[in-house]
């Protein structure tokens, strides 16, 4: 087990301080900057426009994992406090269920302690176990908690292949979120399929779930021209219609599918794809390449944080594979970073996701079922032969992100909500 030891803390603040009326939980927040710690970091900034905010999180658990933040400090206006928990590698089941077990009690006990009445709480359902430590937490408290749906359990394990769909687990699950759901002051979800998945669990009286995208960095990552690309040269690719399949590749993505299509477009020289990723299946993903030497298929780990714009840049189509099922369970956020990026998407899902329906309404890619190599590669030689569409669907796709996925426009939807819960706690 590692050392729970605390690193030395930084004072928070001037004693005269207010105190937070407004609470953030999550176990991953800064310096963590991998997906729900990059979002969460971003809500809790913007809300501390209006209002004074504490965050109550957990050390460093994934791609800083290892590294030691201070215990207290003061970031962006927010006030940080951290709780000693385990930090076991999150890709070993056993290990991060001992993680998610330590960060909600950790966190729910720091929560007991925090909040006052009228505080309104905001926490996300990663871990699983997290939400409900805080919602016991918040009504023992008197304060007012908001739900922030990233995943929905336990559908996100039956498709992960970690729940049987008929077990009655999975029956006792839907009950337990039906609870959740109804301790909620309000429910946020991240598209327009959970939204309707949820609803089908809360009580009649219940409010409706309320759609808040999340965004792409529209600052740092800008469409740059792919002749100048950096990585496509080193690769010695630079000269070929590269498709790229980036970030986490876990139970629920079907990268099986993409590797198909590789196989299927072996003998098609223009066509390369460029796999960046680490997660619970990133051993089996280069194990499969090899084996099946498939000379089409470049594999890199992670990219650096400061390199992110030159490898979202370094294609000409990005990839996202959605196993079959997933219509409501989450919403991949690496979207609107390929919006940002000025690519096209291959949205490799069901028709009915909010990841098909954003591709297919706004006319930014294609959308094909998952696993299916023969739609996939289809796709690819369809859009290697069309350059002039794939320009114009990645233009559609920055101008997309820049109106309608921002930072900016998700703080302002997140302050809105804050301000309709409780004037005194969020400030107007």
């Amino acid at each position: 087990m590692e050392s729970l030891n605390p690193p030395p803390s930084v004072e928070s603040g001037p004693p005269d301080e207010p105190p937070p009326r407004v609470w953030v939980v999550s176990e991953l927040y800064y310096p963590e900057h991998t997906s729900t710690g990059y979002f969460l970091t971003g809500i809790a900034e913007a809300l501390a426009e209006r209002a004074p905010v504490g965050v109550i999180c957990a050390q460093p658990t994934y791609a800083r994992r290892g590294e030691r933040a201070p215990m207290r400090e003061r970031r962006a206006g927010v006030r940080i406090e951290r709780s000693a928990t385990t930090t076991f590698d999150k890709n070993s089941l056993p290990l991060r269920a001992v993680n998610a077990l330590t960060i909600a009690i950790a966190l729910g006990w720091r929560t007991a302690r925090r909040v006052r009445a009228g505080d309104v709480v905001f926490v996300v359902t990663n871990p699983p176990l997290l939400p409900y430590c805080v919602a016991v937490a918040a009504r023992a408290r008197g304060a007012r908690m908001v739900l922030i749906v990233h995943d929905v359990y336990p559908d996100a394990l039956v498709v992960a292949g970690l729940l049987s769909a008929k077990s009655r687990f999975r029956r006792a699950g839907e009950r337990l979120a039906a609870w959740l759901y109804s301790r909620a002051e309000r429910v946020v979800v991240l598209g327009r399929d959970m939204g309707r998945l949820v609803e089908q669990r809360l009580p009649a009286s219940a409010s409706r779930p309320i759609v808040i995208p999340n965004w792409g960095d529209i600052d740092q990552i800008r469409p740059s021209p792919r002749h100048d690309n950096a990585l496509l040269r080193e690769l010695g690719i630079d000269s070929k219609f590269v498709v790229q399949v980036m970030g986490n590749i876990g139970r629920t993505h079907a990268i099986e599918g993409v590797l198909d299509a590789a196989e299927l477009l072996a003998d098609n020289s223009d066509v390369h794809f460029l796999i960046v990723s680490a997660g619970a299946r990133a051993g089996w993903l280069r194990a499969q390449i090899a084996e099946r030497k498939l000379g089409n298929v470049s594999w890199l780990p992670p990219c650096p944080p400061d390199a992110l714009n030159l490898y979202l840049n370094a294609c000409d189509v990005a990839a996202v594979p959605l196993r079959a099922g997933m219509t409501g369970v989450s919403m991949p956020s690496r979207l609107y970073n390929i919006f940002a990026s000025g690519r096209p998407t291959l949205a490799i899902a069901e028709p009915e996701t909010e990841l098909a329906m954003t591709v297919t309404e706004h006319d930014v890619g294609w959308v094909v079922p998952p696993n299916d190599a023969t739609a996939i590669a289809a796709a690819i030689r369809a859009a290697a032969a069309e350059p002039a569409a794939v320009a114009t669907m990645g233009r559609r796709a920055r101008e997309l992100a820049v109106s309608s996925f921002s930072r900016e426009r998700a703080g302002a939807a997140y302050r809105m909500l804050c301000g309709q819960l409780s004037a005194d706690a969020c400030g107007r």
